[in-house]
């Protein structure tokens, strides 16, 4: 049962949170509840927290926390709450590599967070003598029922004018009363209980159920198996008897068909794969002239995506028919073909980035080519780990590990980088009218208009095109005061307050 000192705790956490969050701007206030929850736990279980796994899951957390002091980014506060949860589960359970069980555990959070304050309080009342028990069915009978009629006259009063009047009018006639009761705002209240409950359910937080876990685990092993790992997991080694041929192993038949099923289709694959990769190397890498009526811009730009989509489905094939054991025989002509195969798409992944590359330095970047750039890394990336978990081998377990690894690495250095303000230098140093006599050929005009999507973070870069800006046609010099003095608008009407103060921020508002 948890004691005062466990509600109270949540209680002052809860308040921490309306301190800092409750009708404020998103700031530096993210990283300073992140590093306040890293530091509660670190009270609750810090002795079997002060492990390697527990100081990294730590140092990890303080990172995040020190990027929202930069900048206000949700993408670091996602990742930190994330960090959250694993040093909370660190300290419940210990490491484990076990992914699934992570997920399960998370999806006992999630699933039964909101009503898990009820069974503690039940669990309270059956635990109380009975004479000083309290009649907690009646709370839950009528709490539940008050809570969701709330919510609804929340809804009717934004909905309905009219109910918006009488709540009004209640609330100017209970404001007016001589004792002058002094209420909390509805929002503050809902704010209040939501943050107490799901609070209470994170520190109160353990892990699954055994038996969860063991069908979890099973789940596990089968998911990852091909077919004929499934169909010997489930009937065992079917044999039968044929009159000519005595006993056949079905399961060997099996595994040998699928073997040059596979090395089928890898022959095929590697040929289609090679024409792709010498078309590219002949056009894109050599500079030979394309036929006519296309472009490099439309060469390049047409094939970036779908490329992506070539390489995923061959690392989802690559992963079907190589998991589970391959030690057979008939299965090493495969292993050669799909080295080759794999290190094709490697290269076809290259390809695309280069063709991307070629693209944005004719056309512009954006924020959706720099997300495609950095997913195209991680493709690769995916696929290199790919190749050497079949070399090794290795399990489909450690390959997931590494990914996710290689993930958290490339989102929090990603965390750092302004990506924004990048952008925006990137295109007016590119730009046709800043360019040069002899660069001016296949450059196109600086969208102006395409900052204001950007945000406040390109105003430094504004800033200094001040110099350049009489290179400009008349409208694009309208254009750029308009955007600029937009921009520094937006940022005239960021709070002042502490708690949404960020690093550059306060350096654009110095502009």
């Amino acid at each position: 049962m948890y004691s005062s000192k466990f509600f109270w705790g949540c209680l002052v956490l809860t308040a921490a949170a309306d301190f800092l969050f409750y009708d404020v701007m998103a700031g530096c206030n993210l990283g300073i509840f992140l590093l306040l929850m890293g530091g509660v736990l670190w009270l609750i279980d810090g002795r079997k927290l002060y492990n390697v796994y527990g100081g990294i899951c730590s140092g990890c957390i303080v990172i995040l926390a020190t990027t929202l002091f930069l900048e206000r980014s949700f993408l670091a506060f996602g990742m930190g709450l994330l960090l959250i949860f694993m040093l909370k589960f660190i300290g419940e359970n210990g490491w484990t590599d076990r992914y699934l069980r992570w997920i399960g555990t998370l999806g006992h959070f999630l699933g039964t967070g909101f009503v898990i304050w009820l069974w503690d309080l039940r669990k309270r009342e059956e635990k109380r003598e009975q004479k000083h028990r309290i009649k907690i069915s009646w709370l839950l009978k009528w709490g539940i029922p008050l809570f969701l009629t709330f919510i609804f006259i929340l809804l009717f009063r934004s909905a309905n004018p009219i109910i918006d009047q009488w709540l009004s009018a209640f609330s100017t006639f209970i404001s007016n009363l001589d004792f002058r009761i002094s209420l909390p705002a509805p929002s503050r209240i809902l704010f209040w209980a939501v943050t107490f409950i799901w609070i209470w359910a994170f520190i109160r937080l353990g892990s699954c159920n055994s038996r969860i876990f063991e069908r979890i685990s099973d789940a596990e092993k089968k998911f990852f198996r091909n077919v004929t790992m499934i169909i010997n997991s489930i009937y065992g080694v079917i044999r039968r008897r044929t009159n000519d041929y005595g006993e056949v192993d079905i399961s060997l038949m099996l595994n040998t068909f699928l073997a040059s099923v596979t090395v089928r289709c890898l022959i095929l694959f590697n040929f289609l794969f090679l024409l792709q990769n010498l078309l590219d190397i002949k056009y894109l890498w050599g500079g030979s002239a394309l036929p006519s009526g296309m472009t490099y811009a439309s060469y390049a730009h047409r094939g970036a995506y779908p490329l992506i989509a070539t390489a995923l489905l061959a690392a989802v094939f690559a992963l079907i028919c190589f998991s589970g054991n391959k030690s057979h025989p008939s299965w090493r002509p495969a292993k050669l073909l799909v080295y080759l195969w794999l290190a094709q798409n490697v290269f076809l992944v290259g390809s695309a980035i280069f063709r991307l590359m070629l693209y944005v330095n004719i056309y512009r970047l954006t924020l959706l080519r720099v997300s495609a750039l950095i997913w195209m890394v991680l493709v690769g990336v995916g696929l290199i780990l790919i190749l050497y978990k079949i070399i090794m081998p290795r399990d489909n377990r450690w390959l997931i590990n590494a990914n996710v690894l290689v993930i958290f690495a490339v989102l929090t250095g990603c965390c750092f980088i302004d990506f924004r303000g990048f952008i925006a230098e990137y295109n007016i140093r590119h730009c046709l009218e800043l360019a040069a006599p002899e660069d001016k050929a296949g450059r196109m005009p600086l969208d102006i208009d395409y900052f204001l999507e950007l945000g406040p973070n390109v105003l430094l870069a504004l800033e200094r095109l001040n110099y350049s800006v009489a290179d400009f046609s008349p409208a694009q010099q309208h254009a750029f005061k308009r955007v600029k003095d937009t921009l520094k608008l937006e940022v005239s009407r960021y709070p002042g307050n502490w708690q949404s103060w960020t690093w550059r921020m306060s350096r654009l508002k110095r502009l």
